[in-house]
């Protein structure tokens, strides 16, 4: 395994993944019941945006520093992310930008707890030590596609938010993902499943595959589709993201329809590509 996520740290598709995970964490704190977090895919805690590898990409541009542009005028919808953002920060400047499992530490409770996984050596040498003595969370060093299925369900935990952010640099990404959540609905039906895909010029849309369609139980997961660029503007590259909300809160939908409208227009490019919410 080769990806490392500090070439792409703070990004659009970052941008847009953690503002979709802040609005749906959001919704657990709404009930005392506890609640779980789990990240099979989770990366580092924290990104530093000077660095070789993030100034290499510079994707950090056209993704979180193109927010710093709103000045104090942020939408609430916005704020919980913003928040956690800025709270890195040492100036005014953005130089750190947080991973997924720091963003959904500054939700938990002291009832609700955090499973992360991170398969590359370094990373999780990195990720348990950021995390050291923290008696909320657990992280663990398998294979995202064996850990999945085998943590779940998780004892004392009826609700559970569990994300799936893979790399995709294996050919097999989208079967082994596929099977994989196939054992883990059989497990833990009534979870709330957060899963994000990327699109490209060669794949602007995002395309399921009848294994996968097949897998989405009726009426319970909302499809999104966001991408700041046309297929035709670009020779490579990532035009945009995706992601599946299977058992989603009620009324999630509306929050997404409020919030992505506003996002598309801060990251896109010369107005280029959309977005797009539907239900299957």
């Amino acid at each position: 395994m080769n990806y490392r996520h500090l070439y792409h740290a703070g990004s659009f598709a970052d941008v847009v993944k953690h503002v979709v995970l802040t609005l749906l964490l959001q919704q657990f704190l709404k009930k005392e019941t506890p609640f779980c977090f789990i990240d099979s895919h989770a990366g580092l805690g924290v990104y530093d945006l000077g660095s070789y590898e993030a100034r290499a990409t510079n994707e950090a541009v056209t993704g979180i520093l193109r927010l710093l542009t709103l000045g104090s005028d942020l939408p609430d919808w916005l704020l919980p992310y913003w928040k956690i953002v800025q709270t890195l920060q040492s100036n005014e400047k953005i130089t750190v930008y947080p991973g997924s499992p720091l963003i959904a530490r500054d939700f938990l409770r002291p009832q609700d707890k955090m499973i992360l996984n991170e398969k590359h050596d370094e990373t999780y040498e990195a990720l348990k030590h950021f995390f050291y003595r923290d008696p909320q969370v657990t992280v663990h060093h398998r294979d995202a596609y064996e850990f999945l299925p085998a943590i779940l369900p998780v004892k004392d935990y009826s609700r559970a938010l569990i994300l799936i952010d893979p790399p995709y640099e294996k050919t097999t990404e989208k079967a082994d993902l596929t099977a994989a959540l196939a054992k883990a609905l059989k497990r833990f039906a009534h979870g709330m499943y957060a899963i994000w895909f990327p699109l490209t010029e060669k794949m602007p849309h995002l395309e399921l595959g009848k294994e996968l369609k097949a897998l989405l139980p009726a009426e319970k997961n909302l499809l999104i589709e966001f991408s700041i660029a046309d297929p035709a503007s670009l020779e490579k590259g990532l035009m945009g993201c995706a992601m599946i909300i299977i058992n989603p809160p009620w009324q999630f939908k509306d929050a997404l329809q409020e919030a992505l409208p506003s996002l598309w227009k801060i990251l896109s490019i010369r107005s280029q590509g959309g977005w797009r919410i539907f239900e299957r």
